[in-house]
């Protein structure tokens, strides 16, 4: 009987640190014309974490406030998953922190990263258990201070960054049709240096002021372009296939928030049309794995989708890597 079970989400919810940082707040700061910045990234103000709060301290609130919409009790979760690629410590798991703060006495907590891509993988293992049996409700939070990693001497980098958590509580389903219909992931191992933060790990664990530029988050735009434009039709071809669709059958597509200049790029290889693609870079900026939920608690809220429509999550960064999952609400 447990694999004709279905999968479906129960709440959704975002949380952002309240301070505001505008492109014009950059121009005066840093020199960067504001109007550039828009013009390339698509970004207009991101939310910038205070030095006083660290992973768990977004991520709490977002877990709240998808608890509430999911009219769920802490105590009800068998599991929580955090994404992050700035957690709290190097130890313990930032999902145990948030486990023990909100009280889901009853919940195992784990952390996974493949950093912009980890919120469709930690929806496809979180679904893979509860079809599995042995876990009936699973709270999934992506949180991210992207400004702690940003190198503030590189404008190509660092005005695209944003903080922020998204969370989404998952449940069984007695419909079979509902949850994940498709799931597609890749990587090239081989290009991880493309993008990535090199600092805090065992490899670089101290740094001095001046190594800033080679270890905190460094990309290279260029390459990321190219992967990207090209990543994102790939995903929504290899899905629809997968699940015998046309991408007309599609509801909507929320993608990873990268950059508004790649996201048109790759929309426009498709030939879909713009309202098909939810974006909110706007007013968020790139927030790394928490891009995704924050789109879909924001597209939810919007009622940008309901039930029975068939919504797509589709990722891609550092790895490289990229995929995304196909679902049936």
């Amino acid at each position: 009987m447990q694999s004709q079970l279905g999968v479906t989400i129960l709440g959704t919810g975002y949380y952002v640190p309240p301070q505001i940082v505008t492109n014009l707040d950059y121009e005066k700061k840093y020199g960067v014309s504001a109007d550039w910045i828009k013009k390339v990234t698509g970004v207009e103000k991101r939310h910038i974490s205070t030095p006083d709060l660290a992973c768990s301290d977004l991520a709490i609130p977002a877990a709240k406030v998808a608890l509430k919409n999911a009219r769920i009790e802490p105590e009800e979760l068998d599991l929580i998953i955090l994404t992050s690629m700035g957690p709290d410590f190097a130890s313990p798991p930032t999902a145990a922190i948030v486990q023990g703060t909100i009280g889901a006495v009853n919940a195992a907590a784990f952390d996974l990263d493949c950093a912009c891509l980890s919120f469709p993988w930690a929806f496809f293992v979180a679904s893979t258990l509860l079809k599995a049996g042995g876990f009936n409700k699973i709270l999934l939070i992506s949180s991210e201070l992207g400004s702690r990693c940003a190198n503030y001497n590189d404008p190509n980098s660092f005005v695209l960054l944003g903080d922020g958590a998204g969370a989404a509580v998952l449940g069984k389903s007695n419909d079979p049709t509902k949850g994940i219909i498709a799931s597609y992931f890749k990587a090239d191992g081989q290009q991880y240096d493309v993008a990535s933060i090199r600092a805090w790990g065992s490899r670089h664990s101290r740094l001095s002021p001046n190594e800033i530029d080679n270890f905190a988050f460094n990309m290279n735009g260029k390459k990321i372009y190219k992967f990207a434009v090209n990543a994102i039709p790939e995903i929504i071809d290899q899905l629809t296939k997968q699940a015998g669709l046309t991408a007309a059958d599609l509801g909507l597509i929320v993608p990873h928030q990268a950059n508004r200049r790649i996201l048109e790029a790759a929309r426009k290889r498709t030939g879909l049309p713009e309202d098909l693609f939810f974006i909110n870079i706007n007013e968020f900026g790139n927030t790394g794995s928490a891009s995704i939920p924050i789109a879909l608690a924001q597209a939810s809220e919007k009622k940008k989708f309901a039930a029975g429509q068939k919504i797509m999550l589709a990722g891609f960064g550092a790895g490289l890597s990229w995929g995304g999952i196909l679902i049936q609400t």
